[in-house]
């Protein structure tokens, strides 16, 4: 209950405060700082971050505030004198609104990217609480070997890979905990097989604490990576 409370303490601030005090930094900084306006900058680079970090109900409201700041700077002679320090004269009209309406369209471009980026998330997770429902043991691979993701079951047949501490200490090998000692070389060259193959292929022979085990693997596409999905078969153990 705690834990829950704290996490929407926390999306409350980094979805709604944090961007807030954000901007009141850019425009405090911009105050203070002679010749032209960097407030436009300081935009640019936060719709960077709140494009990745935040839900697109957070990202378009502060989109559109961000944006209007800037296109204020740009366009009000009072607002533009306070912060960039040089007089309308000194500039033409059509640059002034040609420039707020670009920012205009690389907020609509933030604004399309969060949204990606947050189906992205919510494809993944939907897909992560799939594989963790599945009653067998399965991991997700990478070219080098290197496990993305297992599910609970795999962490009841290999405890290690329940253990926090050794989650941080390293990252956990397909080979070094799967691959039979004796033919290690050859299941690595099986698995790089699997890599090059979309055709069907036999389960790879591996081994757990001794005991032989069947990998059923299947290849897969994600964020533009193979990756293998082994699923391993506890009832073909010989």
């Amino acid at each position: 209950m705690n834990s829950s409370i704290d996490n929407k303490r926390t999306n409350v601030f980094w979805g709604w405060i944090a961007p807030g005090l954000y901007l009141a930094m850019a425009l405090f900084i911009d105050y203070l700082t002679p010749g032209g306006t960097v407030t436009p900058l300081f935009v640019v680079v936060g719709l960077t971050v709140m494009a990745m970090r935040l839900k697109p109900v957070q990202m378009i409201p502060w989109t559109i505030i961000y944006v209007l700041a800037v296109g204020l700077i740009f366009t009000c002679p009072s607002i533009h004198a306070i912060f960039s320090h040089t007089s309308f004269r000194d500039q033409m009209p059509l640059p002034r609104y040609a420039r707020a309406a670009t920012y205009l369209f690389v907020g609509v471009g933030f604004c399309y990217l969060c949204i990606v980026l947050n189906r992205l998330l919510k494809s993944q997770r939907e897909l992560m609480d799939m594989l963790s429902k599945v009653p067998c043991p399965i991991l997700v691979s990478d070219h080098n070997g290197r496990l993305l993701y297992w599910n609970q079951k795999m962490e009841e047949l290999i405890p290690i890979l329940g253990d926090p501490k050794k989650k941080k200490q390293k990252a956990f090998s397909f080979f070094d905990l799967l691959a039979p000692r004796e033919t290690q070389g050859k299941t690595i060259s099986c698995y790089l097989q699997r890599l090059e193959s979309n055709q069907p292929l036999e389960p790879l022979d591996l081994s757990v604490g001794g005991r032989p085990i069947k990998g059923k693997t299947q290849l897969m596409e994600w964020s533009g990576k193979k990756i293998i999905l082994t699923i391993l078969e506890e009832g073909n153990a010989s």
